[in-house]
């Protein structure tokens, strides 16, 4: 298949995980621990986290367990989780989807740990 071909085809292309399956695109880094609320404002910190290595005493990196992202689509059977929602879920609960090279992953629903959007409280009371 060429190149062309693939694009033509990817155009036309639409996608929808099924049943309670959630697709979100991960963000390479969690942008809501980055800032820091203070007095004077919010303040961004760059660079991933690090631990002093309690057995070797060297700075290593932390590794996250608990992934950020953004909800791309939903199956249809979720109830809480929506299209453009941030969630956190645990990094050993997601199956990558291998679609054009775009990052996603999937995982179920009862997977995710927290939703961060605006009007929560308002969208579940209509639940």
């Amino acid at each position: 298949m060429s190149d062309e071909s693939v694009k033509d085809l990817a155009k036309d292309l639409e996608f929808k995980p099924s049943g309670n399956y959630v697709l979100v695109k991960p963000y390479v880094d969690n942008p809501y621990e980055q800032a820091v609320v203070r007095e004077s404002g919010i303040e961004l910190r760059s660079g991933p986290a690090s631990f002093k290595n309690p057995d070797s005493g060297d700075e290593d990196e932390q590794q996250a367990a608990i992934l950020v992202g953004n909800v791309i689509e939903v199956g249809p059977e979720c109830k809480w989780v929506q299209p453009g929602d941030d969630i956190y879920y645990h990094f050993g609960s997601t199956v990558p989807i291998p679609f054009f090279r775009q990052g996603l992953q999937v995982l179920g629903e009862p997977r995710v740990f927290l939703i961060v959007n605006k009007d929560l409280n308002g969208r579940f009371q209509k639940l």
